[in-house]
């Protein structure tokens, strides 16, 4: 029989080019698939710690993400028109609100944004009075009243408790009921998981700050009444109850006084703000220095209980 060899290479040369088309046609299929099946539900947050919160209910159902870089403050954040792009998928936007993330009301007016909803978190929780909070008003802050307002009167950080954090969740794992029905078992299985871990979380630092000899702190900014009332702290000054409204020379004299009076045995920065003022303070005090972190979304804070913890970690350090 008359063979052509050089027939067999040609065969295998088609035979891989058929293998080839074939394999890129189900690769491409598969990545399709996977496109497909990661389209989902996109919502937002201001600040980390809500980022958090929600990333826990929603699983793998919906995406988060989250608004205010680390490291920046949400009382001077100004979204850019990146901002508003990153947005335009989205379907909810939660916010504290009480003048943490007041940027939300201009964002939302923006006409790409006709469809997303603004969501605060505060339902069911009790928001503090500023003048109200310890008379710490009567200790550092030298506003005039105009200035005041215009900062506002309530204190907006009331994710810092463990207690009013289970109310938020809650208020997300309903927004995500109503926003995706079909998936309403998991979102309420994941709220079940998350309020049991961070009712651990609460009653351990609880249980760590009970035996404190002594619980009288003084703090960079107002942000710490909240974390306070809800683990048993005395907040005996602040150096800023609102962003730039820094304490004058008798205010500083005032807040020196309250460390020897209230026998007061640390005092508190944070990364977040301008430390110069308080720094130089401390030198003169003696008083023990620790780093409170109210937003988190860095290394050793990467989740809402993350940041608990280690806030309640800095401050029982500092006052053993």
């Amino acid at each position: 029989m008359n063979k052509k060899p050089y027939l067999f290479p040609i065969v295998i040369i088609l035979v891989a080019i058929i293998s080839m088309l074939f394999y890129k046609k189900s690769d491409n299929q598969g990545i399709q698939e996977t496109l497909t099946s990661e389209n989902r539900i996109v919502v937002a947050t201001t600040i980390f710690p809500l980022f958090s919160i929600a990333n826990e209910i929603a699983g793998e159902k919906i995406t988060v993400i989250n608004i205010l870089p680390p490291g920046a403050s949400p009382h001077t954040f100004e979204p850019s028109p990146n901002t508003i792009a990153e947005l335009q998928s989205a379907k909810i936007l939660f916010s504290i609100g009480h003048g943490a993330d007041d940027w939300t009301k201009n964002l939302i007016s923006q006409p790409e944004l006709d469809d997303l909803k603004l969501v605060y978190v505060d339902d069911g929780i009790n928001i503090k009075s500023i003048q109200s909070e310890n008379n710490v008003t009567e200790i550092n802050l030298n506003s005039t009243e105009e200035e005041h307002d215009e900062h506002g009167s309530e204190d907006p950080h009331y994710w810092l408790s463990g207690v009013n954090g289970e109310l938020i969740a809650k208020t997300i794992e309903l927004e995500f009921e109503n926003l995706d029905p079909a998936n309403k078992d998991t979102y309420q299985k994941n709220l079940d998981v998350f309020l049991k871990n961070l009712e651990t979380v609460n009653q351990n630092i609880i249980k760590s700050f009970a035996t404190l000899p002594n619980k009288s702190i003084i703090t960079h900014h107002g942000a710490w009444f909240y974390f306070a009332d809800a683990y048993g702290l005395n907040i005996q000054g602040v150096f800023e109850l609102a962003p730039g409204l820094e304490p004058t020379a008798n205010d500083i004299a005032r807040l020196q006084s309250a460390i020897t009076s209230k026998k007061v045995a640390a005092v508190f920065i944070e990364p977040q703000l301008s430390s110069q003022i308080v720094q130089s303070f401390i030198g003169d005090t003696g008083a023990r220095v620790g780093v409170l972190d109210p937003l988190g979304g860095v290394e050793n804070r990467m989740s809402y209980i993350e940041l608990l913890q280690y806030n309640a970690q800095i401050i029982e350090n500092a006052l053993k």
